[in-house]
């Protein structure tokens, strides 16, 4: 069958040509669509009646998807599913901000929401060490009107981020690949620089029971901190990570 791969490039060109696809097709004649951005996945979620009509769509449930997007509603998600989530708070105002550090305490991972907003920042996550920082950085992203998550921050360097990156299908058929980030470039601000595969037999079960709860369909990345020993959840992409490469090198 088919297969078309849509990306923030070329999504209105690749589902232009398909617009018009007869929605009498069985399933098994669909082409497959597979969603490889943030921003074309949340598209299919909202229109998901049109694409599954016209497509074999290997993307998880609509409420899946936008949760997962919402980094906030990820926090309660995971934690429904039994996993360790550092505390957070959502920060959509100036007066916020100085609530924060009595709730979280000092220092505080800062992370743009995404989707609740059309804006953005140039940082997954951005570590501030004190309250200077945090309503510098804090005023800075409100104003350009972005939503922010305050979450706990927990201790560990870069080399303490591990991964779990995976294609699952509708069958429960699962292939993945684990392992950590040596560096992150910027440092603390969640892009990897350079990272390796190392098989976890703990964090690989977290991550099958996790996708396994929620039914998940398609790729997706995890990613946890480490901390004396414990795991913590800090978020889940809804699309291949763009360091995907690394399970294959």
């Amino acid at each position: 069958r088919k297969v078309i791969v849509v990306s923030q490039d070329n999504y209105k060109e690749k589902l232009a040509e398909h617009h018009y696809v007869s929605v009498a097709a069985p399933d098994s004649a669909k082409t497959i669509l597979l969603p490889f951005t943030d921003q074309t996945a949340a598209l299919v979620a909202e229109n998901w009646r049109f694409f599954t009509d016209r497509f074999d769509v290997m993307q998880a449930d609509p409420q899946i998807i936008r949760a997962m997007l919402d980094k906030e509603e990820a926090n309660v998600l995971a934690q429904k599913c039994g996993l360790s989530v550092p505390a957070s708070m959502t920060i959509s105002t100036p007066q916020s901000l100085s609530v924060a550090p009595k709730v979280l305490g000092l220092p505080i991972i800062l992370k743009p929401t995404w989707f609740k907003t059309n804006h953005s920042a140039d940082f997954k996550a951005v570590i501030v060490k004190n309250e200077a920082e945090l309503i510098t950085a804090g005023k800075a992203l409100l104003e350009d009107g972005t939503t922010i998550m305050a979450q706990e921050f927990i201790a560990g360097d870069d080399n303490c981020v591990e991964f779990f990156l995976f294609y699952r299908e509708r069958n429960g058929n699962l292939y993945s690949c684990s392992g950590k980030k040596d560096f992150q470039f910027p440092k603390g601000r969640g892009i990897l620089a350079v990272g390796h595969t190392e098989e976890d037999n703990f964090l690989v079960k977290l991550c099958r029971d996790l996708l396994q709860d929620l039914d998940y369909v398609g790729f997706g990345g995890v990613e946890f901190k480490r901390c004396n020993e414990k795991l913590f959840f800090t978020e889940m992409s809804v699309r291949p990570e763009a360091f995907s490469h690394i399970a294959i090198s």
